[in-house]
């Protein structure tokens, strides 16, 4: 047998050598950058579904007071592993608002670089409520007091709803 190798061969064990050196090295991104990009978009998605829940919730008739509160403490949402009620208020005239935090928590790798990350996103909705009334959502800056930390994961993070 020859010790020649064929220039397919080589081109081939250089290839998988340099492919290896990226991957380890964090050039192709880490399973940390996924975990944290993975639970920023969650936390996106929970603050969009609940937005639609509290418009299919609050414009559909007159809302009794108490009303606002009880669907901001009934949203559960999917993978979000936090979803806390920063402040809210409602006025006679049926205008509201309501500044809430949304954790979630993800992971990313497998093997030695199985990761979690937790990321929070800030959300105020306000509008008025009723058959007129409409509901909008705006990033709010996550106030200090917060939990640092959820399930014993420290949020390192937080992210708007643009990403």
């Amino acid at each position: 047998m020859s010790m020649r190798r064929s220039s397919l061969e080589v081109f081939c064990i250089v290839g998988l050598v340099v492919l290896g050196c990226f991957g380890c090295s964090g050039l192709i991104g880490s399973s940390a950058d996924d975990a944290r990009a993975s639970s920023a978009k969650a936390a996106r998605e929970a603050a969009e579904r609940s937005l639609k829940r509290i418009r299919e919730e609050l414009l559909i008739s007159p809302v009794a007071p108490g009303v606002v509160q009880k669907v901001l403490d009934d949203i559960k949402v999917g993978e979000v592993t936090e979803v806390g009620i920063i402040g809210s208020s409602m006025d006679p005239a049926g205008i509201f608002l309501a500044d809430m935090s949304f954790v979630a928590i993800t992971a990313a790798g497998g093997g030695g670089d199985y990761v979690q990350k937790a990321v929070r996103l800030c959300v105020r909705y306000s509008g008025t409520v009723g058959p007129m009334g409409r509901v909008e959502i705006i990033d709010l800056t996550c106030p200090a007091g917060l939990p640092s930390s959820v399930k014993n994961l420290p949020v390192e993070s937080t992210t708007t709803l643009g990403g």
